[in-house]
């Protein structure tokens, strides 16, 4: 009964510890989309043009 007892604590101890470790992927992420809308408010109010332009041709020389 003792080892098996043991197996499980073990297992949940593993199982917290995948837990944990996907709440700092999440938090991570979050961080990271965070960062970039930043980015994105900031360029818009610097007055960023957000109009796609066409690629210039190159010529031929």
């Amino acid at each position: 009964m003792c080892g098996v007892l043991a197996g499980l604590i073990d297992h949940l101890s593993v199982l917290d510890a995948q837990r944990q470790q996907r709440m700092t992927q999440d938090r991570q992420l979050a961080a990271k989309l965070q960062t970039a809308q930043v980015t994105v408010a900031l360029y818009k109010s610097l007055g960023g043009n957000w109009a796609l332009e066409p690629n210039p041709k190159v010529e031929n020389i």
